[in-house]
């Protein structure tokens, strides 16, 4: 019985500490610039993963994000 109460204790420190950490409210930061308004997209053609040709139509109304990176870079 005496080695249960401190582990009670210490146990119900810690859940007192853990529900209460989480009243500091999280800063809502915006780092970038907002594009307004929205610019359109030219119309495009890719070819995707499986050589088949992707047009803009496809993603009409849909929003779409388009990274072109390098996977390996032979220079260096």
């Amino acid at each position: 019985m005496c080695r249960i109460l401190p582990a009670l204790f210490l146990a119900s420190i810690f859940l007192m500490a853990g529900c209460l950490g989480g009243e500091t409210p999280i800063p809502d930061d915006f780092y970038g610039d907002d594009i307004y308004p929205a610019v359109a997209v030219e119309p495009f053609e890719l070819v995707n993963q499986d050589n088949i040709p992707i047009n803009s139509s496809v993603y009409e109304d849909k929003v779409v994000v388009v990274v072109f990176m390098f996977t390996r870079c032979p220079d260096v």
